[in-house]
């Protein structure tokens, strides 16, 4: 459409002209919008997706088969740095495997929880796997004296749950120091950084995980509504 003719167009017509194409658009960077909020989708094994609780302190959610998972915060810029204990694929059987490394300040990103606690501190396994719509790019699994990571990371990502703090055996890896092998609990990252695979033995009190995963960019979700409105035009 030239200039010329665009000036000789009546409001509604243009609106008219273009509305197929503003109406793919926005749809477009609405889907965007949404994916743009990683979730948890899809879970197998003893893995029971619920709404994220008001507490989730040592006694509190407890099952002897299930291992509860929830996704907590959505699209937060990190105010500071936070430590995690793994972010490359693969399968962690003690600490000794941990590479610790720090998601730096300006970081955006959201977080989900893993929580098995057994009724009465009784000895129980629970195996599953927890799959998300975004790439793992932090798991954080620690408790201990002098690297209270889950403690520590509560602030950010926890929206108000209360937790349990500077509880030892918050995190996984119980025995002894949690250096040894083989330990009672395991995690996998898989391949494509997509799904969790975890192994908890409880007896006292309980283990408990915090994954953090990346997010689309939001940049990228409005480039790809223009690129459809701009399509939509042409082929007028």
């Amino acid at each position: 459409m030239s200039i010329s003719s665009l000036a000789r167009t009546s409001p509604s017509n243009l609106t008219s002209s273009f509305r197929p194409a503003i109406l793919v658009a926005a749809a477009v960077v609405a889907c965007s919008a949404t994916s743009a909020m990683a979730s948890i989708i899809g879970t197998s094994g003893a893995a029971t997706l619920i709404a994220r609780p008001a507490n989730a302190q040592l006694n509190v959610l407890q099952s002897n088969t299930q291992a509860f998972v929830w996704n907590e915060a959505q699209g937060v810029t990190l105010t500071s740095p936070v430590v995690f204990n793994a972010s490359a694929p693969g399968t962690y059987l003690s600490a000794s495997s941990f590479v610790t490394g720090n998601l730096p300040t300006g970081t955006l990103a959201n977080s989900h929880y893993i929580s098995f606690d057994t009724v009465g501190g009784s000895s129980q396994v629970a195996n599953g796997t927890v799959t998300f719509n975004a790439n793992i790019i932090g798991v954080i699994a620690w408790n201990r004296p002098g690297s209270r990571d889950l403690d520590g990371s509560d602030a950010q990502f926890g929206l108000g749950t209360l937790f349990t703090i500077n509880n030892d055996r918050r995190g996984v890896f119980d025995v002894d120091a949690g250096t040894a092998v083989p330990q009672d609990d395991s995690f996998t990252i898989s391949a494509d950084r997509r799904t969790l695979t975890f192994s908890l033995q409880v007896s006292s009190p309980y283990d408990q995980i915090r994954v953090v995963t990346a997010i689309p960019s939001p940049s990228a979700a409005a480039l790809l509504g223009l690129g459809g409105l701009l399509a939509a035009r042409r082929r007028r």
